[in-house]
Parts: structure tokens; C-alpha cells; sequence
């Protein structure tokens, strides 16, 4: 799929797909849009890298992800080694959307 990048003007996929098919290093796009942000987690902002400019479509309304089987305990102690001295690094907890977290760094609805 990277050989086609070019030839295609839009792609629409999955974020699971996204990861699996395009190498941040060499893949680069215009514009991503993350459709449905406010259930999209964490993992979403690996398909953010690969744009120039970006757009959060949400609604905070709506239900934010839920990790099922995720020790929160885990996830808390990983950010507070890993995460030092990053803004809102409490919201980068798996619970915590990608809507929610482009409003919190001041991006506006």
C-alpha cells in the first residue's frame, strides 16, 4: 500500500490498518482526518504522525474508550516513569480520547 500512496487521493481505513500498512519514516500525508475521535483511544495518534495537518471529528457526548482487561495501577505507573514533565500526561491513560485530548492541549471544538 505505501507504493500507492500516491496514485490514491483518499484513503479510509481503520486505525488498526493504518499502523499495520504505513511506515511513519516514509509515509506522510496532507491531511488526516480521525473520524469518531471521541471513541478513538490512545493508539489513534500514531495515525496523527503521518499527517501535515490534521482534523479531530468528535463528539463529547459521546461514550470515550473503555479498556477492557487494562490495569489501570500498570498504565499509571508506565506514565509516571515514561511520561515526566509532559503536559496532561494523567490523560494519556487508554480511558481518555483523542477528542478529549486535542480539547484539553487547546484545540477548539
Amino acid at each position: 500500500m505505501p507504493l500507492c500512496q500516491t496514485a490514491i487521493p483518499v484513503w479510509i481505513m481503520p486505525l488498526n490498518r493504518v499502523v499495520e500498512n504505513f511506515d511513519p519514516q516514509n509515509n506522510k500525508f496532507d491531511v488526516v482526518i480521525i473520524d469518531e475521535a471521541s471513541q478513538a483511544d490512545i493508539l489513534a495518534l500514531s495515525a496523527l504522525y503521518l499527517g501535515k495537518r490534521v482534523i479531530i471529528v468528535g463528539d463529547d457526548e459521546q461514550v470515550s474508550p473503555d479498556n477492557v482487561g487494562i490495569k489501570i495501577e500498570e498504565i499509571n505507573a508506565m506514565i509516571e516513569q515514561h511520561l515526566k514533565g509532559i503536559p496532561n500526561s494523567h490523560l494519556f491513560n487508554g480511558k481518555t480520547s483523542v477528542y478529549d485530548l486535542a480539547k484539553a492541549s487547546g484545540f477548539k471544538p
